[in-house]
């Protein structure tokens, strides 16, 4: 099992904690260019897996970052982080979202969740037909786990090229995101995806 070293935090200085934020941070960057590469799936397997480690270092990171300023330190977010709390303060404006995904020798297959009421209503199916699902979970609970996905961090788009590799065939896939204020977010990819692009998977069921 994999756990960071939380305790050594409170005996560490203002400076030192800083050092492990940064340190933690390219740790993480390294992580997420890892299982974002388009053949990520073909290597082998280890417990803990890489997200297990990405999350445990991520909740070390928040600790951290508390730590320090705790000790009168003054934390300044990177680009990345700032788009995350934009995200996520935003989230509960979110009215809509639209997963569409699909080969290029299969249909393209539709998740619709509408949250512009209390209780989320689920469509799944083809481009040209969608059927409506229950959901096991109420607007908020949806919402929360989203969060924990920090999408905010995602980049726009995402190809195999970015690595240098050339994917003929495959999956293309387009994330819509639409708010309450009329603003929308879109992400999107082929055949490569975001390191965490599977749990949103098990989230829109």
């Amino acid at each position: 099992m994999y756990m960071p070293p939380f305790e050594k935090l409170q005996t560490k200085n203002k400076d030192d904690i800083l050092k492990e934020i940064n340190s933690t941070k390219r740790k993480m960057a390294c992580l997420k260019i890892k299982m974002e590469h388009p053949f990520y799936k073909e290597q082998e397997r280890f417990c803990p897996s890489d997200l297990t480690i990405f999350k445990c270092d991520r909740d070390y990171l928040n600790r951290a970052i508390l730590e320090y300023i705790s000790l009168g330190g003054e934390y300044k977010q990177g680009a990345l982080e700032k788009r995350d709390s934009e995200f996520n303060e935003k989230i509960n404006k979110i009215t809509k979202i639209t997963l569409t995904k699909g080969g290029f020798f299969s249909p393209r297959e539709k998740i619709v969740v509408n949250l512009s009421c209390d209780k989320p209503r689920y469509f799944r199916g083809l481009i040209y037909e969608l059927f409506e699902k229950e959901l096991d979970y109420t607007k908020q609970e949806f919402l929360s786990q989203l969060e924990r996905l920090h999408i905010g961090e995602w980049r726009k788009s995402y190809y195999p090229n970015r690595f240098g590799v050339s994917v003929l065939d495959g999956e293309e896939w387009v994330l819509n995101i639409e708010y309450s204020d009329g603003k929308k977010a879109k992400y999107g990819g082929q055949n490569a995806y975001p390191y965490n692009y599977e749990e949103l998977l098990e989230l829109l069921g």
